[in-house]
């Protein structure tokens, strides 16, 4: 809600201002409307009669327009009223909002009610928010024009101006691709009319989209229509021949789009007439000889570049295949497969094959393949020796009659190495995790090695070891290990044959907590705490501490951290409270990550004295007691103002807080040691007396800058006065 307060007016027995205020109490898309109210305020004699009048303008308007107008309103003395009200109604503008300014007139009598003095105003203004736009209309005449090198999309307007219903912002682009998800390519502005796509590659088809848009959102999507890019050739080739004088052309890869092919065949020192084909493979004749092929694709008159095959040589003795086996060494009573890649140099298919496998008895044994596999498995039944063995391959194809032997290839057959774990447990309770196996091989061990796998089957860490290994400690510098967690183990063996055997086992983790630790706490000259880690005792199953978490619990609960230490180290807490309960918190630690937590509650004693710490680590310490005197001043940062609030206002000013706070404290001590005066005179004369910490026989504690005075009196030669004035300051615990 908008209000506004006229100046007071006054001059005879009155004496009064008036106020209007106007809020939007309703709307619609298309208008609002506006509450209005007019008021007063009288603050001294009462009067009978009072006229008011409200008024508006718009700030495209000439001149102010009454709303209501209302005479003979009563005022009270020392009262506030309202006098008249309107609810206007403004009609909202598409493309932006306007201000609509209001005005109150209140009037005072003279001597009649027909007679009224000047009066005062009170004017304030409330915004017509714009009216929302309409989702705009999509472009017309969209068209795609392919005959250039890239596609150009064309299309004309259809939108209102900013100040209408449906204005365009801009124009969205979008391209499918080879049928895919279309994807936005350009955003332009609402005046484009054409929109050229230089991105496109070569051997895809695009459809192309666009639509309007404006604040509110998108039009409709207008199809612009498909284009197809000159396709891309065949990444493969391949040319057979099928019979004497026939050949077939196969072919595979490059773009998926086109319409029909063109071949060309060459034979005799030259490529011959283009042919066309609509589908692969493509038969055609030729006679005896050295032949080769070329194809292409052509799509909408654009055609790819030609893709050539190998020559082929038409009816020609099969050449000695190339022979593999899949495994050497191999394992007794497993089978073995052999593959073999044929080598016709007319081209032709495998018809048939013979393999030939020779044991290490000597005795071969050959097996007929009868079609076009090139792959044999050997059974079981036929690897039942250990030692070497020979296999080798030939082939048959349109030639009338076997081809040549390949070469042996050899492979050995030996006994499978037995492994098994025996160690970890099923549950594994505290680091480092056991591990133990066991490995039976004919052939000795040539290598090993352990993984450890998380729940997923990750492998987080690989141990090769020693041939002659057996157990494995895996402690927490090999690997984080985590609390409630399935773990797998790999064990891989090779043998000296060179066969692998491997061996799985899985354990979980439930850690066990090592005993709570203890400490002893001892107070140095400076009034610092000497805290001695001490590991807890525990049963025989109970996991070793590592290391244990020193932090003091100050007396509001509070913590201060103090480090990380090893049983049997100390931690030194440079500032403890004085003289109030206390406690050192400490977190053990085992190797698998376990804790548990003890409290060793202190009270640091000064027998009545007050610790003055100086230097970066509060390692120089003072103590003063006798007959200490303290004051302090705290004083918080507050402006104060005097407002004229007029007549009848209170004269007292009115604070505000910073939150800003100085707090500053004089101390004074008698010192009867000579020794203890000079250190502290030298300690204030130094750089490190620029600062210091403070804690009082009470238990609180400062950090600040301080100002030393001192002084002596020859009637007391052996006394001296210590004083200082402190000013405290920002400050943490330092550690070491």
């Amino acid at each position: 809600m908008a209000t506004a307060w006229s100046d007071w007016a006054g001059g005879n027995s009155y004496n009064f201002r008036d106020y209007v205020s106007a809020e939007i109490s309703a709307s619609s898309d298309s208008a609002v409307q506006v509450h209005v109210e007019g008021g007063y305020q009288s603050a001294q004699a009462q009067g009978s009669y009072f006229e008011s009048r409200l008024y508006w303008y718009t700030d495209g308007g000439a001149s102010w327009a009454l709303l209501a107008d209302v005479t003979g309103v009563g005022v009270g003395m020392y009262s506030t009223g309202a006098t008249s009200s309107s609810d206007p109604n403004s009609g909202r503008n598409f493309g932006g909002g306007y201000t609509v300014w209001y005005l109150h007139w209140l009037g005072s009598p003279n001597s009649s009610v027909a007679s009224f003095r000047e009066g005062v105003n009170a004017v304030t203004s409330v915004t017509i928010p714009a009216r929302p736009y309409l989702a705009p209309r999509p472009p017309k005449s969209v068209a795609l024009d392919c005959a250039g090198s890239y596609p150009v999309l064309t299309w004309a307007g259809d939108y209102d101006s900013s100040s209408s219903a449906q204005p365009w912002s801009g124009i969205y682009v979008s391209r499918s691709t080879d049928g895919g998800t279309a994807q936005r390519i350009a955003s332009l502005s609402w005046s484009a009319t054409n929109y050229t796509d230089s991105s496109v590659e070569a051997g895809h088809r695009y459809d192309y989209s666009v639509c309007s848009y404006n604040a509110t959102g998108s039009s409709s999507t207008v199809s612009a229509g498909t284009v197809y890019t000159a396709p891309t050739p065949f990444a493969s080739v391949t040319l057979t021949a099928t019979s004497t004088t026939s050949l077939s052309l196969a072919a595979s890869g490059g773009s998926q789009w086109w319409d029909n092919l063109e071949w060309q065949l060459w034979s005799g020192g030259a490529w011959g007439a283009t042919q066309t084909a609509s589908a692969l493979p493509v038969t055609m004749s030729a006679q005896a000889g050295t032949v080769q092929a070329r194809i292409r694709k052509v799509k909408s008159s654009r055609a790819s570049d030609w893709a050539t095959s190998d020559t082929v040589t038409t009816i020609a003795q099969p050449l000695a295949p190339s022979v593999r086996v899949a495994c050497d060494p191999l394992a007794i009573g497993s089978a073995q497969v052999v593959s073999w890649a044929t080598n016709h140099p007319d081209g032709s298919a495998q018809s048939a094959a013979q393999v030939e496998l020779t044991p290490p008895t000597g005795t071969a044994v050959v097996t007929d393949v009868t079609d076009a596999t090139t792959s044999l498995s050997i059974p079981a039944s036929s690897i039942a020796a250990t030692g070497g063995y020979r296999v080798r391959v030939r082939t048959h194809g349109v030639w009338d009659g076997w081809g040549a032997w390949s070469s042996y290839a050899s492979f050995v057959a030996a006994t499978l190495p037995d492994v098994a774990f025996s160690a970890p447990p099923a549950t594994v309770s505290a680091m480092p995790v056991p591990v133990a196996w066991s490995v039976t091989s004919d052939s000795g061990v040539s290598a090993q090695s352990i993984s450890l796998l998380d729940p997923t089957g990750a492998i987080l860490v690989t141990w090769g070891l020693p041939t002659d290994s057996r157990a494995l400690a895996i402690s927490s510098t090999d690997c984080a290990i985590a609390n409630d967690t399935s773990y797998s183990l790999g064990l891989t063996v090779r043998a000296g044959s060179g066969l692998q055997a491997v061996a799985t086992t899985s354990f979980s983790t439930s850690w066990t907590a090592p005993a709570p630790a203890t400490a002893t706490v001892d107070l140095d000259d400076a009034l610092a705490a000497h805290v001695l880690v001490a590991a807890g005792t525990g049963t025989g199953s109970t996991p070793a501490t590592t290391s244990v978490d020193v932090e003091r619990v100050n007396p509001d609960g509070s913590r201060a951290p103090l480090g990380t230490y090893e049983p049997g180290q100390t931690a030194i807490d440079r500032l403890p409270p004085l003289n109030v309960s206390f406690g050192y918190r400490l977190v053990s630690h085992a190797e698998s990550g376990a804790t548990s937590t003890s409290v060793v509650p202190y009270v640091a004693d000064s027998l009545g004295a007050e610790a003055y710490n100086f230097g970066a680590s509060a390692t120089v310490g003072h103590l003063l007691s006798l007959d200490a005197s303290v004051s302090e001043t705290i004083k918080h940062d507050v402006e104060t103002y005097h407002f004229a609030l007029g007549a009848g206002a209170d004269d007292l000013p009115t604070a505000y807080a910073s939150g800003d706070m100085d707090v500053n404290g004089s101390r004074s001590y008698v010192v009867t040691s000579p020794a203890e005066y000079l250190a502290l005179r030298r300690t204030a004369r130094s750089s490190d007396g620029a600062t210091c910490w403070y804690r009082d026989v009470w238990g609180n504690r400062a950090f600040g800058v301080p100002t030393f005075e001192f002084a002596y009196d020859a009637a007391a030669f052996d006394t001296w006065k210590a004083s200082v004035t402190f000013t405290e300051c920002v400050w943490e615990d330092p550690v070491g």
